[in-house]
């Protein structure tokens, strides 16, 4: 169980190093959008604001599988918040 546990830190901190390069291009996009008013901005934030809420419930994922939780295969998105 430590190596396990181990390994998801690691992960862990790789994905935090991710979501936080995501959430330099959020803010930046975002920014872009206040000041330009541009809808092509508007969209990139979304698209970066998605892929935020992505990492962070493959981040979920990983933890419950250490703990050995069984989530539904084919609706585990639902599965995660439950």
């Amino acid at each position: 169980m430590k190596e396990k546990l181990l390994v998801l830190l690691s992960e862990i901190e790789r994905a935090n190093h991710r979501q936080e390069r995501l959430y330099e291009k959020l803010q930046q996009s975002w920014e872009r959008h206040q000041k330009t008013g541009e809808y092509g901005y508007l969209v990139e934030t979304a698209f970066y604001l998605n892929q935020l809420y992505s990492g962070y419930e493959r981040i979920f994922y990983e933890v419950a599988g250490v703990f050995e939780n069984t989530l539904d295969a084919l609706h585990w998105h639902k599965s995660l918040s439950q």
